[in-house]
């Protein structure tokens, strides 16, 4: 989901010096616009799977030549990670969890743009949050064990190197110290959190929906999905 640490982790990988962060790339989006009816009829051919593979690290490669890991953050590749990973079967996929009403009102928060209208509505919000569990789930009983590394956005904030440990071993990094001092690293970013990721991990964002509790009817089903 938009908000829910996405930034955060990239900006922890991208700290490392063999890594770098592209941002959200437009290239999955893309691609199913482009050949969507034949991906819904029947898994994509090989020779597709492998132009595909060849355009996508071609564009990778427009980021950075020299890293031996490049992070994709776009939220929105979650919707194609069956195709992704029938292109990529070894990439890696780092799914951020959040607190689910805290995510939606910080969605909520977030001037973003028209074509992320349902943003704007606090049951919308709802509504598309329980869609996106329900496709999260479907991906968690389909890849490959192995595929999927779910982050609690929670448990980062409580156990920094720990959870950073794990996101380098899960990406096939070494260890590097620089990694938890992650608010150091220069690089762009354009997201929503481009403040919050030049800051030390901060504990005020959890639980900040009970500063609206009395206004957020719509979100505070949510909780019963929070476990």
């Amino acid at each position: 989901m938009p908000r829910s640490g996405t930034s955060l982790v990239e900006q922890i990988i991208a700290s490392h010096p063999a890594a770098h962060g592209a941002g959200e790339l437009e290239f999955w989006t893309d691609v199913v616009r482009k050949h969507e009816g034949a991906i819904r009829k029947e898994p994509p051919s090989e020779s597709l799977r492998r132009k595909l593979a060849s355009d996508y690290l071609g564009a990778l490669a427009r980021h950075s030549k020299d890293a031996t890991r490049i992070v994709d953050k776009a939220p929105g590749n979650c919707d194609y990670l069956g195709l992704i990973h029938c292109v990529f079967p070894n990439a890696r996929v780092i799914y951020l969890r959040r607190d689910p009403v805290d995510t939606c009102l910080s969605c909520y928060f977030q001037q973003f743009s028209p074509r992320m209208n349902f943003t704007t509505n606090l049951a919308d919000l709802a509504d598309y949050y329980r869609g996106h569990q329900r496709l999260m789930a479907h991906w968690r009983r389909t890849l490959r064990p192995g595929t999927l590394l779910e982050v609690p956005y929670e448990g980062l904030v409580a156990d920094q190197e720990g959870w950073t440990r794990k996101l380098l071993d899960f990406v096939g990094l070494p260890w590097d110290e620089q990694c938890l001092n992650f608010h150091e690293t220069e690089r762009t970013v354009t997201t929503a959190s481009v403040w919050q990721v030049r800051q030390k991990i901060y504990k005020s964002s959890l639980e900040r929906w009970r500063n609206y509790e009395k206004f957020i009817g719509p979100l505070l089903e949510l909780n019963d999905l929070h476990a």
